[in-house]
C-alpha cells in the first residue's frame, strides 16, 4: 500500500497544478486595465463636480469605471468593482451625472447639496450645466464614445 500512495502523488500534484492553472486564466484574465484621466470642459470652462462614467461597449468582467471632476475638471478614473485606478482597454459609453448627495448626520437636517449644484450657484450659469446632462446624462442617450488605449490624457469637451 506504501508503493500506491507513493507512486500516484505526483499525478495528483500535477492534475492539482493543472486545474489551479486553468482557474486562474478565465475570461477576465485577458482584460488589460489602464490609467485613464483627463480635463471635463464645457465651452471651453472646466466643470467641476461631475462624475463621469466609462462602461465598455463590449462584454467585461471589469466593468465600469468612473471618477468625479475637481475645481478645475480634472478627473481620474477608478474600477467600479475593484477600486483599482484605470478602465478596461476598448471602447466605451461615456455619460455624466451628479454626484449623490451626502447622508446628512442629523434627521431633522436637510441633506448635502452635492457639489456640481453648489458649484453651478456660485460659478457657472446653471442652464449650461442643465444642457450638459441633458446631453450627456443618460447611457442611452450620450453621444460620446471614447476608445481608451492606454497612457494618454483622455479630455472631454462636452459642447
Amino acid at each position: 500500500m506504501q508503493l500506491h500512495s507513493t507512486v500516484l502523488r505526483p499525478v495528483y500534484l500535477s492534475l492539482a497544478l493543472a486545474a489551479c492553472l486553468l482557474s486562474g486564466s478565465g475570461c477576465g484574465g485577458g482584460e488589460r486595465v489602464v490609467s485613464v484621466s483627463g480635463t471635463v470642459t464645457h465651452n471651453g470652462q472646466p466643470v467641476p463636480g461631475l462624475v463621469i462614467s466609462f462602461v465598455p461597449e463590449a462584454a467585461s468582467e471589469t466593468g465600469v469605471s468612473s471618477g468625479e471632476t475637481d475645481e478645475s475638471g480634472k478627473y481620474s478614473l477608478k474600477v467600479a468593482k475593484t477600486g483599482s485606478g484605470g478602465a478596461v482597454v476598448g471602447k466605451h459609453k461615456v455619460w455624466v451625472s451628479l454626484p449623490r448627495e451626502a447622508p446628512s448626520g442629523d434627521k431633522g437636517d436637510k441633506p448635502n447639496k452635492p457639489k456640481a449644484k453648489a458649484a453651478a450657484t456660485s460659478s457657472a450659469v446653471p442652464t449650461e450645466l442643465a444642457a450638459v446632462l441633458k446631453k450627456y446624462g443618460s447611457l442611452e442617450k450620450t453621444p460620446l464614445s471614447i476608445e481608451v488605449k492606454g497612457g494618454e490624457p483622455i479630455d472631454l469637451k462636452l459642447d
